[in-house]
């Protein structure tokens, strides 16, 4: 005895299939780059550096897409756009400052009255300001709610196909 099995709209069943990983694989990575833009656009502009000498360090704060599938990214300082900006984030120890690192003949700043020079100077360091991590932790239900919204969408796109099968 043979038994034939005919499924309707058979297409249609696969065509929603396949679109299920792509739809939602395009709504992750969707989520994944607003939630960076998210982080990087708090992390430039709540800080304790003034942005006025440190712009470079403002525009540094960059995004980049490490994996498509799993969606996963990372917020950064580029140490191309500013190289000092490592420096302001997890802060310094005191230090010396030789001339011979600045290939110049003497170090000079502005004084009361003039400048001042010398061969070195002793920096006392800087305190850390943690920006990158301030603003990833105070984004992080900004974040949930761009997921949530996002897997929402692919919910929904995907629940239109439950009327044509």
């Amino acid at each position: 005895m043979q038994i034939k099995v005919e499924i309707k709209r058979l297409k249609e069943l696969v065509a929603a299939f396949e679109t299920a990983p792509k739809t939602v694989q395009k709504e992750m990575r969707i989520a994944l780059k607003e939630s960076m833009r998210a982080i990087q656009n708090r992390a430039r502009s709540e800080h304790r550096f003034r942005s006025s000498t440190n712009s470079s360090a403002e525009r540094s704060v960059s995004t980049q897409v490490t994996s498509e599938y799993p969606p996963e990214g990372r917020v950064f300082l580029d140490e191309a756009v500013a190289r000092h900006a490592l420096f302001i984030h997890e802060g310094t120890k005191p230090h010396a400052i030789p001339k011979g690192k600045m290939k110049k003949k003497a170090l000079r700043w502005l004084v009361a009255g003039g400048f001042a020079f010398a061969k070195h100077v002793w920096h006392p360091g800087t305190k850390p300001d943690p920006f990158l991590y301030k603003a990833a932790e105070a984004e992080k239900s900004n974040v949930n709610n761009i997921f949530d919204r996002h897997i929402n969408k692919a919910l929904s796109q995907l629940s239109r196909w439950k009327g044509k099968i």
